[in-house]
């Protein structure tokens, strides 16, 4: 009943704005090709159309994405092949926007934090690592959400309530085997005390810009609990478990001369396991970011950042032994402390040619993440892009997981 009214409030209102109605959008045509054997082929026709309008203080913005996928195990074998066709929501909402007030809902994308890709104060926005590419709608996803924010000469203050949480897209079928299976995900109950709720402040204040963060709602990281029965194939279940989380946190910002940005985000989590003794549970945690970006030119910029993790209240030999005891042989847990790295890379040459590079290292596990591409603006709205997207690390870690999905893909794309 939610989706309907808010489809039915998107339609309507466009008869009463008094301003035009802006449409524009893209279409576009992309090839991947999977780093897997037997090799994966991909191709994706996508139309997106973008409206927007506005009525005095209120406005609205629907973008919607019809997209046509089509894949084979064998391009030379008719009969492995599929296709599908899918109607998909991008954003739908609608904003009120008096003075000193803003009041937006509907579908829509929620980011807070400061540091790049790496953000532990942003916990509303979901990833999509199994469909990650350049476009937003790709590798993050909207929530159904409101979001209300107050000014305050330079502070502010956002509030955002969304009622039913959606966890990271994590690609987990791959670590299902031969003795190895994967159930479907354990979720929070669908209700209003399990939905995510969260406030900010932030401000300038001598030269920084600052913010501070709590949190309330669904833990979009799985936790994994299992079963083993050595008579059953495959002998050992996993299944993704979702648990609540609270967090605190913060974030700054600021210039140093005229080529250099700091910024600093941490955030402490608490998990459902405050003691730290059940190892089918994420530990209640630290996570902090800090690095610089370097703008020596307004077409070049790159960021580096190191990033930490420290888990609360946590024995790992406590955990193999639980670990063991649910039949798991040879238990993988995570280090008390975790470190890891981020780069990225931005570059354009007489706004014609453009290169992106995001790298996104994790220490001592050794998993990683690569994503580069390449875009050429052929003529005005057209663009051809080449990119490639690498994940690797042991089979366990978030990104050594999927492996499979480990890609080179093209677009050629044309925007309206």
């Amino acid at each position: 009943m939610r989706r309907i009214f808010y489809v039915g409030l998107f339609a309507a209102f466009p008869a009463y704005a008094a301003e035009p109605v802006e449409l524009h959008g893209y279409a576009k045509a992309t090839a991947s090709v999977g780093f897997t054997d037997p090799v994966v082929l991909e191709g994706l026709s996508r139309l997106q159309l973008d409206a927007s309008g506005r009525q005095g203080p209120a406005d609205f913005r629907a973008t919607i994405d019809l997209d046509l996928s089509a894949s084979g195990a064998d391009p030379g074998d008719p009969s492995d092949r599929d296709a599908e066709l899918s109607l998909l929501p991008v954003e739908l909402k609608v904003g009120l926007h008096p003075r000193y007030f803003d009041l937006v809902v509907g579908k829509q994308y929620v980011f807070w934090g400061q540091t790049d890709w790496a953000n532990p104060t942003d916990l509303f926005t979901p990833w999509d690592y199994v469909n990650i590419s350049n476009e937003l709608e790709d590798y993050r996803i909207a929530p159904w959400a409101a979001r209300a924010t107050g000014y305050f000469g330079d502070a502010s203050l956002d509030l955002v309530w969304v009622p039913v949480p959606l966890p990271h897209a994590m690609g987990l079928d791959a670590m299902a085997g031969d003795e190895i299976g994967l159930s479907e995900p354990d979720l929070p109950p669908r209700d209003v005390a399990h939905g995510d709720l969260g406030a900010r402040i932030s401000a300038l204040f001598l030269g920084f810009d600052a913010s501070l963060m709590a949190f309330h709602g669904m833990d979009k990281r799985p936790g994994m609990s299992m079963s083993f029965d050595p008579l059953a194939m495959p002998s050992l279940v996993l299944t993704p478990s979702y648990g609540m989380l609270n967090a605190v946190g913060g974030d700054f910002s600021r210039a140093i001369g005229s080529q250099l940005l700091l910024k600093v985000e941490a955030a402490n989590y608490w998990t459902e396991d405050l003691v730290g003794d059940d190892p089918t549970v994420r530990n209640p945690e630290l996570a902090s970011v800090a690095g610089l970006t370097w703008v020596p030119h307004p077409a070049f910029n790159i960021t580096v950042q190191g990033t930490s993790n420290h888990l609360w209240a946590y024995d790992a030999d406590a955990d193999v032994q639980a670990l063991q005891a649910l039949g798991d042989p040879d238990p993988q847990v995570d280090p008390v402390d975790a470190w890891g790295l981020v780069e990225r890379v931005a570059w354009t040459w007489q706004d014609t040619l453009s290169l992106s590079v995001v790298g996104v290292q994790g220490l001592p596990d050794g998993d990683h993440f690569e994503l580069g591409y390449a875009s050429w603006r052929a003529a005005d709205g057209l663009t051809v892009l080449a990119g490639v997207l690498l994940f690797g690390g042991p089979d366990d870690t978030r990104f050594g997981a999927m492996k499979s999905e480990r890609r080179a893909f093209t677009e050629v794309k044309y925007a309206f």
